[in-house]
């Protein structure tokens, strides 16, 4: 996982074929409310910046299904100088949901 944007695929294979080059998160919606009227009705869309150094581990059944394989991330941040590893940063899982 970048410690900046996130978490990153790159060259996905489905058999022989390449099905995505890359995929990253890209931008997130970020939506703001107030007591004001100009704060109530204002979106903001936000560049997805060191999303790795503040990603927390996933928790089963919360974040993903109990049955879920975990997967680990590493990055090294500019805040320490040792590489920090999430043990629960991603998650795999199927869910059937009866709908084809």
């Amino acid at each position: 996982m970048s410690s900046l944007t996130g978490p990153q695929l790159y060259n996905i294979m489905y058999g022989k074929d390449r099905i995505a080059y890359e995929v990253r998160l890209q931008e997130i919606a970020v939506f703001y409310s107030g007591a004001n009227l100009a704060d109530r009705f204002t979106d903001f869309v936000d560049s997805g910046v060191v999303l790795g150094i503040h990603a927390k581990s996933l928790v089963p059944g919360g974040d993903c299904s109990e049955t879920a394989t975990f997967i680990p991330a590493t990055f090294l941040s500019e805040l320490t100088e040792e590489h920090h590893t999430n043990q629960r940063a991603f998650c795999l899982f199927e869910q059937h949901t009866g709908v084809p």
